[in-house]
Formats: C-alpha cells, sequence, structure tokens
C-alpha cells in the first residue's frame, strides 16, 4: 500500500492467486474532490442534481490519477459510452465505482482481458435485512458457505455482492446485457476470488484499503479459448 496526496490510497494491484496476472492502478479518492470536471465532462453532468455532480466530479478525478499511474495522458474530458462505462484510448481499460463519500478507479494498459471495480460502504444490517440480499445476491451454495455469526455474515455477504458487481462490469464489453447474480458464483479465499461463469476465465480480489467500512473489489475476465465465435 502507498499513501499518496493525489489521492488517499494508490496501489498497483497484483493478483495472489496467478502471479503472472494483475488488475492494474488502483485510485481511491474522498468525496468531494476539489479537482474541476474538465468543460466536456460539465457539459454531460448538467442535467444531474448536485449529489451526482460530486460523485461523477470524484470519479472522474480518481480516474485521471489512475490512468496518470498507468503512464496515460487524457487531455480532454473523459466521455461515456452507451453502457455508462468511461471512453478510454484504445489499449486502455478503466473501471470506476463510487459512494456518496468516496471514489475509486482501477486502469490499466496491458491486461489481457476487462477489468472492474466496485466499492461498497459496511452499514449494519439486521439478521432479516441480511438474509434478504443474501438470497437475493447469493446462489444457494453461496449462502451456505456465509459464517453463522452476525458480523462475520455480513462481511462475507457483502464481499461476495461486491466481487459479483466488480465482475459485471468486466464482463459488459462482452456481454453487453444485465447480467443476473445468481448467474455468476464466486469462491473467496481469503483476499483472492474465483469466479464460476460460462464462457470466460475470471478472477477477483479484495483490496485493504485502510480505511474501515469501505469495501473495495477488483475483477478481471477474458473470454475461455474457443468460446467465442
Amino acid at each position: 500500500m502507498t499513501l499518496s496526496i493525489d489521492g488517499w490510497f494508490t496501489s498497483f494491484v497484483p493478483s495472489q492467486r496467478h502471479k503472472h496476472q494483475h488488475f492494474g492502478h488502483l485510485v481511491v479518492v474522498d468525496v468531494p474532490c476539489a479537482a474541476p470536471l474538465h468543460k466536456d465532462e460539465a457539459a454531460l453532468s448538467a442535467a444531474w442534481g448536485d449529489k451526482r455532480k460530486t460523485t461523477f466530479a470524484a470519479g472522474r478525478h480518481a480516474l485521471r490519477l489512475a490512468l496518470a499511474r498507468a503512464g496515460v495522458d487524457v487531455d480532454g474530458g473523459i466521455g461515456r459510452d452507451d453502457r455508462g462505462a468511461p471512453l478510454l484510448p484504445p489499449g486502455v481499460r478503466g473501471s470506476l465505482s463510487h459512494k456518496d463519500v468516496v471514489a475509486a478507479a482501477l486502469v490499466s494498459t496491458d491486461i489481457d482481458g476487462t477489468i472492474g471495480i466496485d466499492l461498497e460502504l459496511v452499514e449494519p444490517r439486521s439478521r432479516p435485512g441480511l438474509n434478504r440480499l443474501a438470497a437475493q445476491v447469493l446462489t444457494q451454495r453461496e449462502q451456505q458457505q456465509l459464517p453463522d455469526d452476525d458480523d462475520g455474515r455480513a462481511r462475507a455477504c457483502l464481499l461476495r455482492f461486491s466481487l459479483k458487481e466488480a465482475l459485471y462490469k468486466a464482463l459488459d464489453p462482452w456481454v453487453r446485457r444485465y447480467v443476473g447474480f445468481l448467474e455468476v458464483e464466486v469462491d473467496v479465499d481469503g483476499a483472492d476470488a474465483v469466479f464460476a461463469v460460462p464462457g470466460f476465465e475470471a478472477t477477483g480480489a479484495v483490496v485493504d484499503v485502510g480505511r474501515p467500512g469501505v469495501i473495495v473489489t477488483v475483477a478481471r475476465c477474458r473470454p475461455l479459448q474457443g468460446s467465442r465465435g
């Protein structure tokens, strides 16, 4: 972990399970941030409410910092494609996630496949509320793997939810559709994750960003050889 004045957490995220792989350059910043939007980005967000504009600006700031760490210089505004993903130069992979108080970006220039990032804020949940969430986002097998104690169960459920969200961003350029939570399974081993998703090889990681109550996860995927034509 490297602390930096331009983002309260910056890191190059390797894969622990597959030593030859990595996920990219990660930057996490606070919301709101002082960095101004490019005029094209300001025009893109002009009709939005203040809250959405604020998180959008922080996300773009985190993305520019991550791009800079990856050696990518983007002078103009960073637009959005028809699926809401950032429009980046050819050969550059990037993903964003933001909440009311924090934003994160992940960038890679040499990855074989696509990447995604998600961040979640840990909030108290009742046991019935947690069970409802688990039933919505986890398969029966995944639910059976959750710890019995309330705190452990809540964190394990939120981790799996976040990992799936990160994976869906990585999957979207390939499938261009909504992927249901029960279409994918994830096995978590410490900070490492492996997904079971038809037609794809996909791995993930839980990143310790040094702030209690903030969960950051990343994912990468690529089609299995011969699975897409």
